[in-house]
């Protein structure tokens, strides 16, 4: 039963995707999987995406932004360590446990990648997935 004239409120919480920043990483601001910059954070488990430009609460990451956030944060559980990644253009570069990747769209065969190059024994350098057949470097 609700009694008229009466006002219904939801409230829905931010769940984080990651977090955003500057070079110099003075600040580091969280960002929802819709882009959304909504608190500062001292959290460093989170992946970071490095950008140039400034911030500011309730800021909006571009499309780009949004999915490459979303590149590192499905990436970081196979790391042993925070992923730090930074975007030049639609470039997405980032350094995998001793693997630097190198991407610039969204590509399943990443975890392939290395799921495959873990049962060979032997991890590789580099992983350039900017075309078409991904380029690895041992």
């Amino acid at each position: 039963y609700r009694f008229p004239f009466t006002r219904q409120i939801n409230v829905q919480l931010r769940t984080p995707l990651g977090t955003v920043g500057t070079p110099d990483q003075n600040l580091v601001w969280v960002a929802d999987d819709d882009g959304v910059i909504f608190n500062q954070t001292n959290n460093f488990s989170l992946p970071l995406l490095v950008l140039t430009r400034e911030f500011k609460l309730l800021d909006q990451l571009s499309q780009p932004e949004i999915q490459a956030l979303k590149i590192l944060s499905s990436a970081s559980h196979l790391s042993s360590t925070r992923l730090v990644g930074q975007l030049n253009g639609s470039d997405l570069t980032f350094n995998l446990n001793a693997t630097q990747i190198l991407m610039n769209t969204p590509s399943a065969s990443l975890q392939q990648l290395i799921v495959r190059s873990r049962i060979d024994g032997k991890l590789p350098h580099k992983i350039d997935l900017r075309f078409s057949r991904p380029i690895v470097t041992y």
